[in-house]
């Protein structure tokens, strides 16, 4: 029999084991190239899965590190650039709040439509807003800085320290106008969209537009208290479907929700009193202090500011008491500066109430 005959029985039965037809267990050999794109990828769903667990645990520089490492495979990630934002952002040092912005002017103009959710774009210019706030808040506390001392030391009140505090002014007044209509752009998506709500409340008050930013900020709290209703009534609902079998991870996870609306609902009530005492409101503002403090009754500003809002209506028993819980609640040594200014108006609040003055302790040898 030629050789080329008695040859293709074998051949043939070579055929299911060469196509991998019925022994299921043959594999082609990967390229070099295609194993080394799959390491990559391995690599980057890694280290994105340990930024973002890093994240959750506010340990945003560990975050940070991670998705650059994740850039480091795959550069053109738009979900890791603005991952990677979003942990400078709360990183919150001045560098890394410019850092985070210069990623995110660059993402925000792509594509940012999901398959589920739509269109995300408006998320992504939030992150942009609160980073443009949290900058302002530095300029803010640069302002506040030379407004006391010029306060305290008229010889400070120079021609250079007024064009400083100028400087400073309008840096902070810039980047809080670049963030009013990104957070605008929120409300076009969502009418009751908290973030944005809070922060133009932020802006317009710190830009001394009070009408709007007392608008929005009523319109949050609103939203906050909607928000604190419709969590306990998804709690209740749960306990009521496992017949009250509710575990503590469960639990938690509806009381953390119920407890960061009642602290931004606190803040916004707090920054609203502030506000009224400027414009001399004292009535609106002790309302706005009353509502902290029926929210946390140990809240130490909400008992000074309310204190001097009593005070200005004239009920300096009840300025006095909110002083003193104020000085029990607040620590001597790294609250100093802030206790003596308290201490002065319960002296001065405890004469204006016909009670003795605390007097001062006797020094010691």
């Amino acid at each position: 029999m030629p050789l080329a005959r008695r040859a293709l029985p074998v051949l043939l039965s070579l055929v299911p084991w060469l196509c991998g037809c019925q022994a299921g267990d043959f594999e082609m050999p990967m390229s070099a190239a295609a194993e080394k794109e799959q390491d990559s990828a391995a690599r980057a769903e890694y280290y994105e899965s340990a930024a973002l667990t890093y994240y959750d645990g506010g340990k945003y520089e560990s975050s940070a590190q991670m998705w650059v490492k994740v850039l480091g495979e795959r550069p053109d990630d738009k979900k890791a650039k603005w991952g990677l934002a979003k942990s400078l952002q709360m990183i919150g040092t001045p560098e890394t709040l410019r850092q985070a912005e210069g990623i995110l002017v660059e993402i925000i103009p792509l594509d940012w439509t999901h398959p589920e959710i739509g269109d995300r774009r408006h998320e992504v210019q939030g992150t942009l807003a609160t980073t443009y706030q949290e900058l302002a808040a530095y300029y803010e506390r640069d302002v506040r800085a030379i407004e006391e001392a010029m306060a305290r030391d008229p010889g400070a009140d120079t021609p250079d320290t007024r064009q400083q505090l100028q400087t400073q002014v309008a840096m902070r007044n810039a980047l809080l106008a670049k963030s009013i209509p990104l957070w605008e752009a929120g409300l076009v998506r969502r009418g009751d969209n908290p973030y944005a709500l809070a922060g133009l409340a932020k802006a317009h008050l710190m830009l001394g537009q009070d009408e709007q930013g007392i608008g929005y900020a009523r319109r949050y709290i609103l939203v906050a208290r909607g928000s604190q209703q419709g969590w306990r009534k998804q709690m209740a609902d749960y306990e009521k479907m496992v017949k009250g079998e509710v575990t503590q991870e469960a639990r938690k996870r509806f009381v953390d929700m119920i407890q960061e609306a009642r602290r931004n609902e606190l803040k916004v009530h707090l920054l609203l009193g502030s506000v009224h005492m400027r414009r001399e409101e004292y009535q609106l503002a002790l309302d706005e202090f009353n509502a902290v403090l029926e929210i946390d009754p140990a809240t130490p500003a909400a008992l000074v500011e309310r204190a001097q809002a009593y005070a200005k209506l004239g009920g300096w028993r009840e300025a006095v008491s909110d002083l003193e819980t104020y000085l029990k609640l607040t620590d001597p040594e790294r609250q100093r500066s802030a206790r003596a200014k308290a201490a002065e108006l319960l002296d001065r609040y405890r004469r204006m109430a016909g009670m003795a003055p605390i007097l001062p302790a006797p020094a010691t040898r």
